[in-house]
């Protein structure tokens, strides 16, 4: 993981000034210590997911950066103090040898790392898991997407929802919302490649979103052709699309001819 004191331990890299390492030191203490205490997690809790346990061990060494860069500092030293030095390879080695390592094994799990993921950017102003190719939450986005957790995912097309109350506009309005949805998540496929199993939390949450645009065309295409040629213009549209993202081209090209014969 990168952190701004390493470089404080290796003495053939360039230190930073005094008054800078100061300012850092007084910084990261004064977040940590401002932070409004966590209530530790029931022994029953740690025992039930490993990651809990890894998480907590990383606050309670974080805590003990913030008190070693709180100690006073000799006048004129430009070398962290050994407390300081142990403090954060003792933490930096946690994270990168538990944390990064610890497959989360239920939901509360997932959760957990992915909240103290943004706890801890937010404490340090980088982020848990950066590596030396500056990718960010990759590592973290691996460990949840192999999470046992997730063979729990209700398989098959869940029940669909009762659009029947919406009108037409709103239909197709979250028919292209769900549709940049997925989009989006499919150019992002890329960020947790790599492992197996690494992308069953995307696959899983592009098929919720497939299943959404496939039930509000269904609900469109039950309610038949509206009179009105605008409404039956965009209820057309919304149909075509997803007959072709769904490969059916047949389908795609008998609802042209029927939106072309339309007067």
């Amino acid at each position: 993981m990168r952190n701004p004191f390493a470089r404080l331990a290796k003495p053939d890299t360039a230190r930073p000034s005094l008054r800078e390492r100061a300012a850092s030191l007084k910084a990261s203490a004064s977040r940590v210590i401002r932070r409004k205490p966590v209530d530790a997690a029931p022994d029953a809790a740690l025992a039930a997911d490993p990651i809990l346990a890894a998480i907590a061990e990383t606050r309670r060494l974080q805590s003990a950066i913030a008190r070693a860069s709180a100690l006073p500092q000799p006048a004129g030293s430009l070398d962290p103090l050994p407390e300081q030095t142990a403090a954060m390879a003792a933490s930096n080695a946690h994270i990168d040898n538990v944390l990064l390592q610890t497959v989360p094994t239920t939901a509360a799990g997932c959760a957990a790392l992915a909240r103290y993921a943004i706890e801890f950017l937010d404490e340090n102003d980088f982020v848990l898991d950066e590596d030396l190719n500056n990718e960010q939450h990759v590592r973290i986005l691996g460990l949840i997407a192999r999470s046992p957790m997730l063979d729990s995912l209700p398989k098959g097309r869940p029940l669909a929802p009762d659009l029947s109350g919406m009108s037409d506009n709103a239909l197709i309005r979250t028919y292209n919302a769900f549709k940049a949805a997925s989009d989006i998540a499919g150019l992002t496929t890329w960020a947790v490649l790599g492992k197996p199993g690494d992308r069953r939390l995307l696959d899983a949450e592009g098929d919720r979103l497939s299943f959404f645009q496939t039930d509000i065309t269904d609900e469109l295409a039950r309610r038949g052709v509206p009179d009105n040629s605008a409404s039956a213009s965009r209820r057309f549209d919304a149909l075509i699309d997803r007959a072709v993202a769904c490969s059916d081209y047949e389908e795609a090209a008998r609802l042209a001819t029927l939106a072309a014969a339309r007067p």
